[in-house]
């Protein structure tokens, strides 16, 4: 998927010499440019033509592609892959001309799941969006909030 929008996928952290400057668990996830020498692929290969055509129109299926995979991976746990491919991808279509799809990519990015990127309108207690969007998230939070308690208490 990264490679398919010009990004090379880094993670950090999981090395053995990394492991003793970060704590246990911790990484870093990074979505970097390819280099050019990287993008050389054989005339017949699909991707020289497709990887940047996402940056030659101000929106296109790939920005709705992009914002689908930023919420798909926010769904699946992967919150820090998430940000940073937002990250990556609004940094290379810091244009003005892209500005619609960055504020669909960053709804996707920071908005709770049960909310859609493409809902304007939401009320003070977020009644709008998808009841089992908004259960998981609130099981998530719980969660998160149970995991944080046992570190405290330790």
């Amino acid at each position: 998927m990264a490679r398919f929008y010009g990004f090379d996928y880094n993670v950090s952290g999981e090395g053995e010499g990394e492991k003793e400057e970060k704590e246990e668990g911790q990484r870093s996830i990074s979505f970097l440019p390819l280099q050019q020498q990287q993008q050389q692929h054989p005339p017949n290969d699909f991707q020289p033509a497709t990887r940047n055509n996402w940056l030659t129109s101000p929106f296109s299926h790939n920005h709705l592609r992009i914002t689908r995979i930023i919420r798909s991976c926010r769904l699946l746990g992967l919150e820090a892959e998430a940000c940073a491919f937002h990250n990556a991808v609004a940094k290379a279509a810091a244009h003005p001309q892209f500005a619609r799809s960055r504020m669909y990519w960053q709804r996707a990015a920071e908005r709770p799941l049960y909310l859609a990127p493409e809902d304007d309108e939401v009320d003070d207690e977020g009644a709008r969006g998808r009841g089992f969007l908004r259960r998981f998230e609130e099981e998530r939070e719980r969660e998160r909030q149970r995991r944080q308690d046992i570190l405290e208490s330790e």
